[in-house]
């Protein structure tokens, strides 16, 4: 019988748009954008190895030869320990020299609460590994969800590496990570 005032009308179309839109906006919090970052499979590929490069020293003996040779192959662990080991949302992570056990242990021994372990822990060469893009740049993805990396986990590293004599450290600008299937 009587139209409804064009302000109502309005009022309506106004009202169903934001219902419309509050409704794709939960559709796509729920569902996400199914995706995974397409950067990490392009640098997986590039970065991850398959198979341990042949060549492969301990760290120590890979800082130890730099001046014969700024390419490095070396076996480590991700640590040292289990703060400040990743560098967030980078691709850069430390690395520790896997440690020969010197002493007997007996069932049960605890590493971190070992005198003598900790001793040699606190002592063992350490590098610090980033991985670059082609402008030289630290990857700007987290090494844990890059590589599913965690601390403790045993490595091989290839790269180009130097000394940072202001900071005393042994920096490795990584071409290549392998993961060991075994933990040592």
């Amino acid at each position: 019988m009587f139209a409804k005032p064009p302000c109502r009308q309005l009022r309506f179309v106004h009202l169903q748009a934001a219902v419309v839109i509050l409704q794709l906006a939960v559709l796509v919090s729920i569902v996400g954008c199914g995706t995974e970052d397409p950067r990490i499979g392009k640098w997986r590929s590039e970065f991850l190895l398959t198979n341990a490069p042949g060549g492969t020293t301990s760290l120590a003996d890979a800082k130890a030869h730099l001046a014969e040779s700024p390419t490095v192959v070396f076996e480590g662990r991700v640590g040292p320990g289990p703060d400040n080991v990743f560098t967030s949302g980078k691709a850069a992570f430390l690395v520790t020299e896997i440690l020969s056990d010197e002493h007997t242990h007996a069932p049960g021994h605890d590493a971190d609460n070992c005198p003598f372990c900790k001793r040699r822990a606190a002592k063992a060469p350490l590098a610090a590994v980033r991985f670059v893009d082609g402008s030289g740049e630290v990857l700007a993805i987290d090494a844990r969800d890059l590589f599913g990396l965690k601390t403790g986990d045993s490595v091989v590293i290839s790269g180009k590496g130097k000394i940072l004599s202001e900071l005393e450290l042994f920096e490795v600008t990584a071409s290549g990570i392998f993961l060991k299937p075994d933990k040592l």
